[in-house]
């Protein structure tokens, strides 16, 4: 039943655009996607990543193809589009393959929302001609203008940067996607063979955060008298045991310089959760999944300084190892915490037991249940 809606629905479709091209662009004179330069043309992976697409501009045609390796993959899109974000200020064309309703279609992505992207009833801006998912990879090719011929069209300069957004997910069309990403590139750029991966910078402001952490223990250790940073404790004990007396007697406890320590951990995860929401030509998954991720690797590292008996943590901080010992026990419980949680926002999307390398780290999932036995 589901099938046969399918399959009228498509052919409804496939009326609207003959009658809409009764008002249709002119036709494209050249079939740059048939040629065998494009043919030759090289294969540009997209990182780490299941996607990949081949790229060919020819005069004023340009032919893209779009691959994406994965057993399980219902729809995939490519879209030319003026920023790196999924959802763009303006309403733009992407190009969608439903594995259930070849071929690929014209579609207009209007918002976030999956009743936003609808299917153009003039399909003339482009010219599909190979839409196929066989052995496990989805692709379609398909050539357009570099002018842009309708409103939702983004022009191309092929000796500027373009950018092309794509995604994709394993549960039937229309539905969220389970990946996308954002990759930028040079069109008639010779070096266009693999596409550059974008660093990740999270170990970086770890280090970054430890060192300031270090150099700030240093200061108040050594290089003056910080009474009030050194003995002075954020609160009063609580009166009672009732009510925030928990929450209360934990700050207590907290000397105003463990208590900078502590903020500036905090800020490493707001920093480090900013940041990873700038666009990348990686793997993005559901947004949070993929910034919770970051926040337990963050955690862990943390987790993973040396806190083993010894005179090196009065040396740094004037501190004992015991106030040392109950920051890394803080920071391995939001380890486990955050792990948790990118766990199970994945396990819809995908297997725990997959071997299939995801992003820019090449992150197995079976990493995720683990390290949580750590």
């Amino acid at each position: 039943m589901i099938s046969s809606m399918r399959t009228k629905a498509h052919l409804v479709l496939l009326a609207l655009h003959y009658v809409a091209g009764l008002t249709a662009a002119p036709a494209m004179t050249t079939n740059v996607c048939a040629s065998p330069a494009f043919a030759a043309a090289p294969v540009i992976a997209m990182g780490r990543t299941p996607a990949s697409i081949k790229v060919l501009v020819q005069g004023e045609y340009v032919c893209f193809q779009f691959n994406i390796s994965d057993d399980t993959v219902q729809w995939g899109s490519l879209a030319i589009a003026s920023t790196p974000k999924m959802v763009g200020d303006t309403p733009y064309n992407v190009v969608i393959l439903d594995v259930a309703a070849p071929p690929a279609l014209l579609y207009t992505m209007k918002g976030g929302g999956l009743q936003d992207t609808t299917v153009n009833a003039d399909q003339s801006p482009i010219n599909v001609t190979q839409s196929t998912h066989i052995n496990g990879v989805l692709s379609f090719t398909f050539q357009r203008r570099l002018a842009a011929v309708v409103d939702s069209d983004v022009a191309i300069d092929p000796s500027g940067v373009t950018t092309l957004t794509w995604s994709y997910d394993t549960k039937s069309f229309p539905s969220d996607h389970k990946a996308s990403g954002a990759l930028q590139l040079t069109l008639n750029a010779a070096h266009n063979v693999n596409a550059p991966l974008n660093t990740l910078y999270t170990a970086v402001i770890a280090a970054g955060v430890f060192g300031v952490m270090l150099a700030l223990g240093i200061v108040a250790t050594y290089l003056g008298r910080f009474r009030l940073i050194n003995y002075t404790t954020l609160c009063a004990p609580p009166k009672s045991d009732k009510g925030l007396a928990p929450l209360v007697q934990i700050l207590a406890d907290l000397k105003i310089g463990e208590g900078i320590i502590v903020l500036l951990f905090l800020g490493a995860l707001v920093g480090a959760s900013l940041y990873l929401q700038t666009p990348t030509p990686i793997l993005n998954y559901a947004r949070f999944a993929f910034i919770s991720g970051h926040l337990s690797l963050l955690s862990l590292m943390f987790s993973l300084i040396p806190i083993a008996r010894g005179p090196h943590w009065q040396h740094l901080f004037g501190s004992s190892h015991d106030r040392v010992l109950k920051f890394h026990r803080a920071s391995s419980w939001l380890f486990v915490l955050f792990g948790l949680v990118h766990l199970v926002l994945y396990i819809p999307a995908t297997s725990p037991v997959s071997t299939q390398v995801y992003g820019q780290s090449a992150v197995w999932p079976i990493a995720a249940p683990s390290f949580a036995t750590r």
